[in-house]
């Protein structure tokens, strides 16, 4: 009975130690705001923190494209428009890409539209990326071995123009049309072609509809889209984002800008989380996390090494918040490295921006900087889309031609457009 005392002083020490290490807990800047939310905040199951396996599989962030294969068949083109990359048809296409580029001829040749005209007349498999993409970021993305031509391209074509090897054509959308020899038998084109039936696909520059930009897939006929919605996920929420993003939060500082967005410093990086789920970081060739680090081989990374890292960034910041996927839109360089892009979509179909967003524009859901050997700015659109059972009202495809021929060289597309307010709509557009 004497030791009744002393375990009852224990229990009151105790409760006082917990109750001091919930108010100085409170007091940091991570669980600023409502008890509430600083409990929900300390048991929230967060992403893992900076420096895990940041792997990406770069096959995952091909995006959607159209396709037209020509077979010997009369009227034999077979087309397709926003076929995402784990299609079939992809599946079935992507070896001829891989030995093709990996076997092409070191040089060149530049050639004529009317000659590449002329060869998509014959067997052959013609992809549109529906973004302009250097040849070795497609190549890394397709596990192609070295040796891709370092070319720019928005439209590929392998042709049996001719017994032997396949021609492997590339055109950037802007007149430069070059022409490569490769290894790959012209006989695996043709036989491949023949496997596609025609279905009244073709261009544009061989249709009524030539004042279209020439290399616009027109097919007879493209399913109406469903309707979207679009919202920001539950997992995106400021402590996710620190924890994925590897800041510590017993040594940063934080506050709230005029705008309501969270400023989240430590030196010498940022974060800022605003409402609407609109993320940025800045930082310098100092941070020493790993996520921000490029595994590079030499002093700068290459375009190889370089979508390695921005794809493992993008791998987290979507996996630790629950968005939807990213998928590459552009890798550039720069004075001091890299800029490369990403965006979305639904059901292979892009979704744009109805406002310039400040850094991002367009269809830019994130973009990523790479200075040197580090990753020193990102800007990001955390969003989650999901297909609903509605569908709107959607013109065919040969009607919305006719409409877009009207302006010259327009470049006719669909996309989902999403202005923020929750369902987002398809639409054809010609730009």
């Amino acid at each position: 009975m004497r030791k009744k005392p002393a375990a009852l002083l224990q229990n009151l020490a105790l409760a006082a130690l917990t109750i001091s290490a919930l108010y100085l807990l409170s007091l940091t800047p991570l669980f600023s705001g409502s008890w509430s939310d600083r409990v929900q905040a300390i048991f929230a199951a967060g992403p893992p923190a900076g420096g895990a396996d940041q792997g990406a599989d770069l096959g995952e962030l091909i995006p959607s494209f159209h396709a037209v294969i020509t077979s010997e068949a009369e009227y034999g083109r077979c087309g397709r428009l926003y076929i995402p990359a784990e299609d079939e048809l992809f599946a079935r296409i992507a070896p001829l890409l891989r030995d093709a580029m990996g076997s092409a001829s070191a040089e060149g040749v530049r050639v004529a539209e009317q000659t590449l005209w002329d060869a998509l007349d014959a067997p052959s498999v013609y992809l549109d990326l529906t973004v302009c993409l250097p040849l070795p970021a497609l190549a890394a993305c397709l596990g192609a071995e070295d040796g891709t031509p370092d070319q720019t391209a928005r439209y590929l074509a392998l042709t049996a123009e001719a017994p032997g090897g396949a021609m492997l054509y590339l055109a950037d959308g802007e007149g430069e049309i070059f022409r490569y020899e490769t290894a790959l038998p012209s006989q695996a084109v043709a036989v491949l072609a023949e496997e596609f039936p025609p279905n009244s696909a073709g261009f544009a520059f061989e249709s009524y509809y030539a004042t279209l930009s020439p290399y616009t897939v027109l097919v007879a006929d493209f399913p109406a889209p469903p309707e979207v919605s679009g919202e920001v996920p539950p997992g995106c929420t400021l402590n996710n984002l620190l924890e994925a993003l590897d800041f510590n939060t017993h040594i940063m500082s934080s506050y709230t800008d005029p705008g309501g967005a969270e400023v989240v410093g430590e030196t010498p990086r940022t974060l800022r989380f605003a409402p609407g789920g609109a993320v940025s970081y800045t930082g310098d060739q100092t941070v020493a996390s790993p996520l921000y680090r490029v595994a590079a081989a030499g002093e700068s990374a290459d375009a190889g090494e370089a979508l390695q890292a921005a794809a493992g960034l993008a791998k987290i910041l979507t996996g630790s918040t629950g968005a939807s996927p990213l998928f590459l839109q552009s890798l550039e360089p720069t004075a001091a490295g890299w800029r490369i892009s990403f965006r979305c979509q639904s059901g292979g179909i892009p979704v744009r921006f109805a406002d310039s967003g400040g850094a991002l524009a367009e269809e830019e859901a994130l973009s990523v900087t790479i200075t040197g050997r580090t990753i020193t700015a990102f800007a990001y659109r955390c969003r989650l889309y999901t297909p609903l059972e509605t569908k709107a009202l959607f013109i065919p495809p040969i009607q919305a031609a006719a409409l877009a021929s009207v302006y010259p060289h327009a470049d006719l597309s669909v996309g989902y457009i999403d202005d923020g307010t929750g369902t987002l709509t398809p639409q054809w557009l010609a730009g």
